[in-house]
């Protein structure tokens, strides 16, 4: 098979110490192995293994700045080096290891909600209350980003992020409105928990263009290629086609919950609170008939503490208007409580994840990147399990060096530990 090539960018600065662009400074096309995870809707990851040569010691010295370097795997596909180590092994060999995170993982650099206190001339930074009202879901993208660092946030230029580009979108984006609140935290949460939400599931990704040296946010909805559909080319994963070398099934249920009660301003029997239930598109001010559909044993009820969600926003995006103070109606009002429950019942979903090694190399049926890519849905099917599902491809992990091997993900994947730490803590602090 040919050689992956891995090529080596690096983030240059004026004599000011702004960044002035990247360059390509050589390809690391010596090395061992490589790995590079990527997901349907935020931040992957890569390790690589590589000797410690001359040539990869000038990308890699431990006594230059090694976060402005990048790793560049082709397709659009690129990395933050956040991680070298050397080591020399008992038998005198010298490595690198070097690791992580694709380029998404920059949109955790910056804060959600700064701004600068309405109505006044001096430059107290505040922490805003924004709600995005009647947009759609690139809208929504765009103003966070817009916020964040296409512009300068809150009268801070140094918040600019250079080198980005207003998000694209596939095409096939929902047409539908939202309105949605947030206060707090990082860029990159909201814009996850925004995009993973029940209704939407739309993945999210910040491309690289290595001809404009830019990088590009890029919002998309994964192509259906099951067998329940007729309008794509059908992707079918089977073990009676050989296609699926390796596989594993795992059902977990133990954080699953259906209906979801909002608590936001006020104390008391004062207090706000409406409620959420899963499979609808709708809230509820007082108890809701529909829960007789999770009668007894059925019903799996989650309190959600939304005190931080407010009346008063300090800052409201619709579609007439960039931002500015305003008072949310009731109905605005229980509607950004609901669509935090509905964030909360999408993060307690039954666990239904299938991992799979699929057939790379000598006679397969369909091609990654040609066929199938990810975030599509396919049909996959294991007669040794007993199972067969339409599902969606949410994580791909690729494995270059002498050989290349490639595993999918279907369905939602198991959480990290730290990945419930920070559902933990979200959970405690709203």
């Amino acid at each position: 098979m040919q050689q992956q090539i891995i090529t080596i960018y690096n983030l240059k600065n004026d004599v000011s110490g702004a960044a002035s662009g990247f360059v390509a400074i050589g390809e690391l096309n010596r090395f061992e192995s490589a790995i590079l995870r990527r997901n349907y809707c935020g931040y992957g990851s890569f390790e690589i293994w590589a000797p410690i040569t001359d040539e990869n010691r000038l990308y890699f010295n431990p006594t230059t700045d090694q976060s402005l370097n990048f790793v560049y795997f082709g397709k659009n596909v690129a990395g933050i080096v956040e991680n070298v180590q050397g080591e020399i092994d008992a038998q005198n060999h010298l490595r690198y290891h070097i690791s992580g995170r694709t380029c998404e993982a920059l949109l955790c650099r910056r804060a959600f909600g700064l701004g600068r206190k309405v109505g006044s001339t001096s430059n107290y930074m505040i922490a805003n209350t924004t709600t995005f009202s009647g947009l759609t879901a690139y809208s929504v993208i765009y103003n966070m980003l817009k916020d964040c660092f296409l512009n300068s946030a809150g009268g801070y230029t140094n918040r600019r992020m250079p080198f980005f580009t207003v998000p694209t979108d596939s095409g096939n984006l929902p047409t539908r409105t939202f309105n949605f609140q947030r206060s707090g935290g990082n860029l990159y949460d909201a814009v996850v928990d925004f995009l993973t939400q029940e209704y939407l599931s739309l993945g999210f990704c910040v491309q690289f263009d290595p001809v404009q040296k830019m990088l590009v946010p890029h919002v998309y909805a994964g192509v259906n290629r099951s067998a329940s559909q007729s309008v794509h080319n059908t992707v079918i994963f089977s073990d009676q086609l050989d296609d699926i070398l390796q596989s594993s099934y795992i059902w977990d249920d133990t954080n699953y919950r259906n209906v979801a009660y909002i608590a936001g301003e006020g104390e008391g029997s004062d207090r706000s609170m409406v409620q959420a239930v899963r499979n609808t598109n709708t809230y509820n001010t007082s108890w809701y008939n529909g829960t007789v559909n999770f009668p007894g044993f059925a019903l799996r009820e989650l309190f959600v503490d939304a005190r931080d969600i407010t009346r008063k926003s300090a800052d409201t995006i619709t579609t007439n208007s960039g931002g500015n103070a305003t008072t949310l109606t009731d109905a605005q009002y229980f509607q950004a409580l609901a669509k935090r429950g509905t964030q909360r019942l999408g993060e307690s979903n039954i666990l239904n994840t299938f991992n799979a090694t699929i057939r790379t190399h000598g006679n397969r049926m369909y091609t990654f990147g040609a066929d199938y890519n990810l975030g599509d849905i396919v049909t996959v099917e294991d007669t040794r399990l007993g199972f067969s599902v339409d599902t969606r491809i949410t994580s791909t992990e690729e494995t270059f060096g002498s050989d290349y091997s490639l595993v999918l993900t279907f369905g939602e994947a198991q959480k990290t530990l730290g990945q419930k730490l920070a559902q933990i803590q979200d959970n405690m602090t709203n």
